[in-house]
């Protein structure tokens, strides 16, 4: 259940400094048990919003007048923060006619509960994973279009005798939760890939800023971690990756993997079709001006990002430049890759029933799917 702190709440072009958990983390089998939020009363209320200094008052009502808005749940930080920022601070939601307004959350779990039981936000991020396990519960949440490529990795430290995936059987593992897709697409991997039995892991619930430290200490063997938050590990300590799932999931399958994709509600989009098609434009250009232009954004976000000094920025193109996690496509591929990955989940216990199509709305326009 969400506390007053757990929220940070923000609006239009507001910079967040500071990285939250990863992208990829989701909503776990107990998410009904937190359905109170802070300001979850589904009521619309007006924000202010800075630019270029001064500030101003904007409703944030998403239906009817020329002034429509998107209300986003979304992370104070990482590549979903990151996505969000080049939509305002690029204008892409000013050139589709309407105006992002984010709420940021410490983590991705907060904000996806927020689209789960807060009316008053139109939609986060999500994984086919968690998006079957809710569907599977009622809950008609759909992935609608831009979505991100894998962008964890798998570190442990140098000489640990840790070289390979299998080496992880019985090793003392972290990721911020067990149930979420960061975690559960790690687990299929290792599962049916590998034959690494994950319930065979010593898993432990660490924070992935905590575990970075708690790998150096020797407290953990092996740790997950988004690239952004890779980069401080690998240029403070003598760690090393083990695997890049995303690498792995290509060759196995041939398709990439998604960390999270753009979700909503049916219900929403149902009442606010043009919006919504207006909003997944402007997250493509979000995106497509991302990967094309990753250097100049390392440096532009570089404090968004964590990026301190020198050292970091070269780690953070060597690491960007595998996860490519902006450079993506809306295709028949990808809901392939997350059917596949749903399916191998379901086949191992981790879905109570067999996934569906009817987790995707492929409502794009031609020029934004491929």
């Amino acid at each position: 259940m969400t506390r007053d702190n757990d929220n940070i709440v923000t609006s239009r072009r507001t910079f967040i400094r500071g990285a939250a958990a990863s992208g990829g983390v989701g909503i776990g089998m107990g998410l009904a048990g937190c359905a109170g939020s802070n300001n979850a009363s589904g009521s619309k209320t007006s924000s202010q919003s800075t630019t270029a200094g001064k500030t101003s008052t904007q409703s944030s009502s998403s239906t009817g007048g020329k002034n429509q808005s998107v209300n986003a749940a979304s992370v104070a930080g990482g590549d979903i923060g990151l996505i969000d920022q080049a939509v305002m601070n690029q204008g892409y939601d000013s050139k589709h006619g309407f105006t992002l307004e984010t709420k940021k959350f410490v983590s991705p779990p907060k904000a996806q509960q927020q689209l789960v039981y807060n009316k008053s936000i139109d939609t986060s991020w999500m994984g086919e994973i968690i998006a079957t396990r809710l569907r599977n519960k009622g809950n008609k949440i759909q992935l609608v279009g831009p979505y991100m490529n894998y962008n964890s990795f798998i570190l442990t430290k140098s000489g640990s005798g840790i070289s390979d995936p299998q080496d992880l059987a019985k090793k003392r593992i972290s990721w911020a939760s067990k149930e979420s897709d960061g975690w559960l697409k790690v687990a299929v991997i290792l599962k049916t890939v590998y034959g690494v039995d994950p319930s065979k892991l010593k898993f432990q619930s660490v924070a992935p800023p905590a575990s970075i430290d708690l790998l150096a200490k020797d407290q953990l063997d092996a740790i997950l971690l988004p690239d952004f938050l890779a980069i401080k590990a690998l240029t403070k300590y003598d760690f090393k990756i083990v695997f890049y799932p995303g690498k792995v999931w290509k060759k196995e399958t041939g398709y990439n993997l998604s960390t999270v994709s753009l979700a909503w509600r049916n219900s929403w989009y149902n009442d606010n079709k043009a919006l919504g098609l207006n909003f997944l434009k402007a997250t493509f250009d979000s995106q497509k001006y991302l990967a094309g232009n990753m250097d100049t954004v390392l440096k532009k976000y570089a404090d968004f990002l964590g990026i301190k000094n020198d050292k970091q920025m070269n780690e953070a193109k060597k690491l960007y430049a595998i996860t490519n996690p902006f450079d993506v496509k809306w295709s028949e591929n990808y809901r392939k890759s997350g059917i596949e990955v749903a399916q191998r989940a379901y086949d191992m216990g981790l879905i109570d029933k067999k996934p569906t199509t009817a987790i995707y709305n492929n409502v794009l326009p031609n020029g934004y799917n491929a």
